[in-house]
């Protein structure tokens, strides 16, 4: 298990159809307290799709939109052909999705993946146009892109955290975006 800043993570086994195959899957329970909603607040609070939405006295209602946006929001990168966890299914505020990793053991983030300097060139590259097709193919912005925010596996980046992520529209998407851009071209990053 792992705690993050909006959601607990936790490893389970999904059993599908199949008869006696096991796959692993990642469950994200979003947390439902009043100071996540303040931590989450800054991504939504200008946004029109979720301003008549957004019930203070109801921070599980609110924990279930979130999940709902991090859900559409992987389908969309998905469609874009972005790396990034399969959605499952979503059941009130636990988003259900693929498990990126092997052995049971979950892929490391970039933070934590001892890369050479040529997959760490790689990656970032990958990072540079997964951010580029995030723009002009979905009308995305990450809004929180960071070393912690990407898995690496198999060579390959995957995108996840993306319950924040908002148009170009957003009042401050473009800062969000600068934001991103910083964190990612950070020296520390790239040493």
């Amino acid at each position: 298990m792992k705690v993050g800043k909006e959601a607990f993570i936790l490893h389970a086994d999904r059993f599908p159809n199949v008869i006696g195959k096991r796959e692993k899957c990642v469950v994200k329970m979003f947390k439902t307290d009043f100071f996540q909603f303040k931590l989450q607040e800054k991504y939504v609070k200008y946004n029109p799709n979720f301003k008549d939405k957004i019930d203070k006295q109801n921070m599980g209602k609110y924990s279930q939109l979130w999940a709902e946006r991090e859900r559409d929001n992987l389908i969309r990168l998905k469609n874009a052909d972005i790396p990034c966890p399969e959605v499952i299914t979503l059941k009130q505020h636990l988003l259900i999705m693929s498990f990126i990793g092997e052995n049971y053991r979950p892929a490391l983030t970039l933070k934590d993946a001892n890369l050479s300097d040529q997959k760490f060139n790689d990656a970032y590259l990958q990072v540079i146009k997964a951010m580029k097709t995030m723009y002009e193919k979905e009308n995305l912005i990450h809004g929180d892109l960071s070393e912690d925010n990407i898995l690496w596996f198999k060579e390959c980046c995957y995108f996840i955290d993306v319950g924040q992520a908002m148009a170009p529209t957003d009042v401050n998407a473009y800062n969000f975006l600068y934001r991103d851009c910083q964190k990612i071209t950070d020296e520390s990053i790239l040493m």
